[in-house]
């Protein structure tokens, strides 16, 4: 044997009895005296099958040439033939493969209805069991198109659109920026991929124009249809599935006026760079951004600004790099006339605390479940925020938090939670206000949030009869409370929707198919569309009943 074998088999006893592989002294995994690492796990069977159709899901009619592919490493797919039909052989065996269609002109098929909105749609592929009967529902795409001109019906090419779709989330009406396009050369326009629902569609132009005869340069006013986006919720215009609707709009130019302002605070090392204006909301702006270069004394000029809401904005980058960025900003309202002296300074930040209370008269309730607080952003998608948000640090009893360096300014919300279905967060005070369910800024140092855990709990049995009187099944049940938030509570097969440990109180029930489209926290919607609702009081220890009758939610 050469003296490298032997310096190599040296080497490999001396690593063996490192690891207690000598003398069946050795630990296996997990630590068990003398257990040896057990064989790899066999690697998935490849033999699985799964097979379907696609068709309109407004007529039922089969969709050919659909792609429609398996979620998995080995990215397997069909197109359908001339009947919908669709199969994929010899992938992956496994559980929760998501499934996806395609077709152009239909809305992206991953999505299956639920009750509670979408979720995707799943198969479980096992080895010598083939999957078939797989109906993927596509929905024809909506659309809105038409044209944009000036008072002269000259086309505006490159002019910016933008669909704006009213939604539901967590049972309020919002608006989301659904697509968005520019004009061609002969100033057309086309949005689609739409979801049929209720849109305000607006055009805008960054172009410049001028008289005739000459002068200072004309910014093109922004439209929307059927109205402004602050009105969007209650006068938005319904488009239907499958259908396009047409419209057209015409810019009129206007004498822009100035944005004019300093930036001042910043740290010598910050860049200084540009101020840019962005139309408000900020979640719905599609970079409609104006902009103006900070000069040597911190003073900026934004020219040729069209009456509007805007957020004035800088970003400055700190050096050393690997410094917290800054981010100043302030709120400009534009009219007729030029806007002075807008400032942008660095704002103190503020200082949050709380403390958590236990409220328990049951001896089997646990002692003191873990609660955890989060402060968010008020406004979709950050807008205003002025700075990051924030951690909460804990006491070592967990009874007391703090919040440090929290953006002042900036409208949030603080979100509670509780680890145990036995408890419930009851209140959330600063300064006697409620603040898990309204907003709140914080100026300077604040507090302290009270936060009371109660075990003060009872029960429901809700029964959910249909129209004819039988029993509804799969029922969204909305209870909503005298103070707090509405709870959501699913229905079962036999017609029932129980909860246990509810806080105590009054309550007012309704039932729906489904509260995707439903905007149960608006009282006013909820007493015009869906009535007072079942009154019913859950009391301590008790299981409160009640009857409703299960409605049909709205279509969008």
């Amino acid at each position: 044997m050469s003296l490298r074998c032997c310096i190599y088999a040296l080497i490999a006893v001396s690593a063996l009895q490192a690891q207690g592989g000598g003398g069946g002294r050795g630990r296996g995994p997990g630590g068990a005296p003398g257990s040896q690492p057990g064989p790899p796990p066999p690697a998935p069977a490849t033999d699985c099958a799964v097979s379907g159709t696609v068709v309109n899901s407004m007529t039922g009619e089969p969709i050919p040439r659909a792609m429609v592919s398996l979620g998995g490493a080995d990215a397997a797919g069909s197109a359908t033939d001339a009947t919908g039909n669709w199969s994929i052989s010899n992938t992956t065996c496994s559980s929760n493969r998501p499934v996806n269609a395609m077709r152009i002109g239909f809305i992206n098929g991953n999505m299956a209805p639920s009750n509670t909105g979408f979720r995707p749609t799943m198969v479980n592929l096992v080895s010598g069991s083939p999957v078939s009967g797989v109906k993927i529902s596509l929905m024809p795409e909506s659309s809105i198109a038409g044209k944009v001109a000036d008072p002269n019906n000259d086309p505006i090419e490159s002019a910016r659109i933008q669909a704006v779709h009213v939604v539901v989330q967590a049972g309020q009406r919002i608006l989301v920026l659904a697509g968005g396009s520019v004009t061609d050369s002969q100033g057309n326009f086309r949005v689609g991929g739409l979801q049929p629902g209720r849109y305000v569609i607006c055009a805008g132009s960054p172009q410049l124009t001028y008289a005739v005869g000459g002068g200072a340069a004309m910014a093109y006013r922004d439209d929307c249809f059927p109205g402004p986006v602050a009105s969007g919720i209650s006068i938005a215009m319904s488009v239907e599935a499958g259908r396009e609707v047409r419209t057209a709009f015409t810019l009129n130019p206007m004498p822009g006026v100035h944005v004019r302002g300093r930036v001042s605070g910043l740290p010598a090392t910050a860049a200084r760079t540009n101020v840019r204006l962005t139309k408000l909301p900020m979640n719905l702006s599609m970079g409609q951004n104006l902009f103006g270069a900070v000069q040597d004394d911190g003073s900026f000029d934004i020219p040729t600004v069209s009456p509007g809401s805007y957020m004035a904005i800088m970003n400055s980058q700190s050096n050393p790099p690997g410094q917290q960025p800054i981010t100043l900003q302030a709120p400009v309202e534009v009219g007729n006339s030029d806007v002075e002296n807008v400032t942008l300074a660095p704002q103190p930040a503020g200082s949050l605390s709380g403390t958590v209370h236990y409220q328990f008269s049951n001896p089997a309730t646990p002692a003191n479940p873990l609660v955890t607080v989060n402060l968010r952003p008020a406004s979709p998608n950050n807008g205003g925020l002025n700075g990051p948000i924030p951690q909460a640090q804990w006491d070592s009893n967990h009874l007391s938090f703090d919040f440090a360096n929290v953006p002042s300014s900036t409208e949030l919300r603080l979100n509670v939670g509780v680890n145990s279905r036995d408890v419930y967060i009851r209140s959330a005070t600063l300064r006697g206000q409620d603040i898990i369910s309204q907003p709140f800024t914080v100026e300077g140092a604040a507090g302290p949030v009270d936060i009371v855990v109660s075990d003060d709990t009872g029960g429901i049995d809700v029964t959910v009869n249909d129209s004819d009187g039988h029993a509804a099944t799969d029922a969204r049940v909305i209870l909503t409370p005298v103070s707090g938030l509405p709870r959501i509570v699913t229905g079962g097969a036999d017609g029932h929707a129980k909860q246990k440990s509810l806080p105590t109180g009054e309550y007012r029930a309704w039932a729906f198919d489904t509260v995707a489209t439903v905007p149960y926290a608006e009282e006013e919607w909820m007493a015009r569309n869906a009535g007072p609702g079942e009154r019913v009081t859950v009391t301590s220890g008790g299981s409160a009943t009640v009857t409703v009758k299960r409605l049909a939610a709205p279509a969008e």
